[in-house]
């Protein structure tokens, strides 16, 4: 088929060609007025060369249309239009980051609500993706019950969205092919598009941005750019996970690396909304050293420094480990972990513990054994408060029962 630009570059060809022969007779009629010599046996007057016009034109058209050339003529047929969606500017977006102080959840949060009113989709959800863990940082318009509550895990080399109510798993896009996709669930039947953004410092295939645009009426149309905005994202989400990395870094205990008592109870209501909304179970280990107010201060750095290097041995790698504001008690939230779960890890951080001491020349006298105590949400409670109390409590019992039967 031929490209547009030869279509219009033939149209402008022949429409010069009939513009010319017009001329041409139309000078040749003006001439043989001024003249007053007619140009064929009849007199020429200004009606007559009208007339003449008409019938040379109503000739031209009828040639084109034997010859097969209806480059003159208007199209009446169907023409197939292309449904082009007006794209907005994405400045106000941009705006939203400019003018903010720092980045943070807050401005990750503006922005979504933003894109959701310029695009004019009814939904979009902006999910972090992992290989064991998803979650919804940002959200905007109604939520849609085909996909509310839906994860998006990486496996291999694929991006799968998994479906809540038990009805399975789809393959969203290939991570190689690191462009926006149209989604089409077969078993929702909703129309998305799914933007993945790179996250500077991880590999495509570990750690990954999901842009979710959807909409349950007919094929979702964002009215802006979605390069421009994947691109925005990237720099936001870039700028967000340095913060956070600055931030850590400050609540961090400079020798084991555990996370100070501050951010405990922050990182622990948080975990236990996300196992709410994903129907997921989680455990909190409350770990206290035996006879650590026996030890003299050096020997506690050395007890302190092993529990964190045991911890950190055994922990996978969304759990998280904290030191408490007693000194040789901790604090471990284990993510999407059950009792059983949290039994094994327990067992290994004990016996890790008690090798790790063996190596320094603490000898069985010393009775350096850690007591663990567990909550799990939500066997054992709802609220972030009953399960740290639980937990505690379960920590001490155990404790206690020890000393009486020594």
């Amino acid at each position: 088929m031929p490209s547009s630009e030869e279509t219009s570059k033939d149209r402008l060809k022949h429409l010069n060609a009939y513009l010319f022969a017009n001329l041409i007779i139309l000078g040749v009629l003006l001439i043989a007025l001024w003249t007053r010599r007619p140009v064929w046996d009849v007199s020429i007057r200004f009606p007559n060369i009208l007339l003449i016009l008409a019938i040379v034109n109503v000739l031209l058209i009828f040639r084109n249309v034997l010859v097969g050339n209806s480059a003159l003529l208007p199209k009446t047929g169907k023409r197939k239009k292309k449904n082009k969606t007006k794209k907005n500017s994405l400045l106000a977006l941009r705006n939203i980051l400019r003018t903010s102080a720092s980045a943070n959840n807050t401005v990750v949060e503006r922005s979504i609500e933003k894109l959701r009113e310029l695009s004019g989709v009814k939904r979009i959800e902006l999910h972090i993706a992992e290989a064991q863990k998803s979650e919804l940082v940002a959200e905007s318009g109604s939520p849609l019950p085909s996909i509310n509550g839906s994860r998006f895990l990486l496996k291999n080399d694929f991006l799968n969205i998994i479906h809540t109510g038990k009805l399975g798993e789809e393959t969203v896009l290939r991570l190689d092919k690191a462009d926006a996709a149209r989604f089409e669930s077969a078993v929702t039947k909703i129309s998305t598009i799914v933007v993945p953004i790179a996250i500077p410092g991880y590999r495509t295939n570990e750690r990954l941005g999901v842009l979710l645009f959807a909409d349950n009426e007919g094929r979702v149309k964002p009215a802006v750019s979605v390069a421009g905005t994947a691109l925005y994202f990237e720099t936001l989400l870039a700028l967000v996970e340095g913060v956070k990395q600055n931030e850590q870094i400050e609540y961090l205990d400079k020798e084991t690396h555990m996370m100070l008592p501050a951010t405990f109870k922050e990182h622990l209501q948080t975990e236990i909304e996300r196992s709410e909304r994903y129907s997921q179970k989680m455990t909190l280990l409350t770990l206290q050293a035996e006879n650590f107010d026996l030890l003299t201060q050096e020997e506690r750095q050395l007890v302190h420094k092993n529990a964190g290097s045991a911890i950190k041995q055994v922990l996978r790698r969304f759990d998280k480990v904290f030191m408490d504001e007693k000194p040789g008690r901790y604090e471990v939230i284990l993510t999407e972990a059950d009792e059983n779960v949290a039994q094994t890890i327990s067992k290994r951080i004990v016996k890790i513990f008690a090798k790790e001491n063996t190596k320094i020349g603490f000898d069985s006298t010393k009775n350096l054994k850690l007591n663990i105590g567990s909550a799990t949400y939500p066997t054992d409670g709802k609220l972030a408060e009953a399960i740290a109390e639980l937990s505690f409590e379960n920590c001490e019992n155990l404790t206690d029962k020890k000393e009486s039967e020594d």
